[in-house]
């Protein structure tokens, strides 16, 4: 919450990863982005906020780099490791993107 107060104090747009708990009790990643609106005298009236899930994209991360952990365990050589993980990863990418603005159409 120190960023926050931080961005709305200076009047600067804040983007930061969070952890957010759910009415479940379930714990999921969210990227914050805040951007001010100032009025005419350059002051901050108003902040708008927006949240966005980034559960998959965290958990495909972690996945990302479980992979070339053990890719870099088995000796493979690092061009491979990095030609795989990236195809990998952008697949991964490339799939939320599209089912976000899917659900952004709607």
């Amino acid at each position: 919450m120190g960023n926050f107060r931080t961005a709305l104090v200076s009047g600067e747009p804040l983007e930061q990863e969070v952890r957010l708990k759910n009415a479940d009790g379930i714990y999921r990643w969210f990227l914050h982005r805040n951007f001010p609106l100032r009025d005419e005298k350059g002051n901050v009236a108003k902040c708008y906020g927006i949240l966005f899930d980034i559960e998959e994209l965290k958990n495909s991360e972690t996945k990302l780099m479980r992979l070339v952990s053990s890719l870099i365990t088995r000796q493979f050589p690092r061009s491979d490791i990095v030609n795989h993980s990236m195809c990998r990863y952008q697949s991964s990418f490339a799939q939320r993107f599209y089912r976000q603005a899917a659900l952004a159409d709607q």
